[in-house]
């Protein structure tokens, strides 16, 4: 299944024949969908995962929307703004709300829907742009080139403000080391 976004709606297309099988209004399709991977065993950090995964779509006002294959609504998450980055992996995952730059852990409890939140932590004056999830920790990149690390308990681990001159492009773990790409081309490899 195929998850197209419209500026307020999401349509969820048959890759095999091309066909819309579902539409779901209300939704800010300005904020990339994020597919919620469901574990089906392997090891601790590299298990295989379920084709048949689950949707996170930036509701139009605040919030998010947990949706099936099929575009059904599985859940509805309350969160105080817009969801601007999203990033899920089975059981949790992290959830960037515009406004207050607060990053949320959000997580499933028991086979119930995601929507339980555990903790959040605030960047007050800042803009989530993306979230990276490492094995301990999360990188957290706002608007104008901040990256903070998080652990997996909410507490901010270090934060390095303004140290670069452009903005963050891009972020991914490289095992326990983030590797940072900015806006005037430069790859950089952080130390924890």
């Amino acid at each position: 299944m195929l998850v197209a976004l419209t500026p307020t709606q999401a349509q969820f297309i048959d890759v095999a024949d091309g066909s819309v099988k579902a539409m779901l209004d209300g939704v800010n399709g300005r904020i990339p969908a994020a597919r919620i991977l469901r574990a089906l065993g392997g090891t601790k950090f590299q298990p295989p995962y379920d084709d048949a995964a689950e949707f996170i779509l930036s509701a139009d006002k605040a919030g998010a929307i947990v949706c099936a294959r099929d575009g059904s609504v599985v859940s509805k998450i309350e969160l105080p703004g817009l969801p601007l980055a999203v990033s899920m992996l089975p059981g949790f995952g992290y959830v960037g709300t515009e406004g207050d730059g607060t990053v949320w852990m959000l997580s499933s409890h028991l086979g119930k829907p995601y929507g339980r939140k555990q903790w959040s932590t605030p960047c007050p004056q800042r803009i989530v742009k993306q979230i990276a999830q490492g094995r301990t920790q999360i990188a957290v990149s706002y608007w104008g080139g901040t990256v903070r690390m998080i652990a997996m308990g909410g507490s901010v681990r270090t934060e390095t403000e303004n140290v670069f001159t452009q903005d963050v492009t891009d972020t991914a773990w490289v095992g326990e080391r983030l590797v940072v790409g900015t806006g005037d081309g430069r790859v950089v490899l952080l130390k924890e």
